[in-house]
């Protein structure tokens, strides 16, 4: 059985891999390099565009690194 420490360590490291992904996902998608996604941007992320309106929380019609980690997350 897994220490609780272990389970610990493993769960971070899972969580950790997670953000790495969604970070490099997020990078390919902001293809003009401005720290936003633009909804023409987005046109290339499958399900974005889709679901702009709920992922856009701030609703300033471009999704940031934070807004598209909860959209990756789901």
């Amino acid at each position: 059985m897994m220490s609780k420490i272990a389970l610990a360590a493993l769960a971070l490291s899972l969580s950790s891999m997670a953000f790495a992904a969604d970070a490099e996902a997020y990078k390919m998608a902001d293809t003009d390099q401005d720290g936003m996604i633009s909804a023409t941007e987005a046109e290339a992320v499958p399900g974005l565009v889709d679901q702009w309106a709920e992922i856009d929380v701030n609703q300033d019609g471009q999704v940031d690194e934070a807004e598209f980690a909860q959209f990756e997350a789901n």
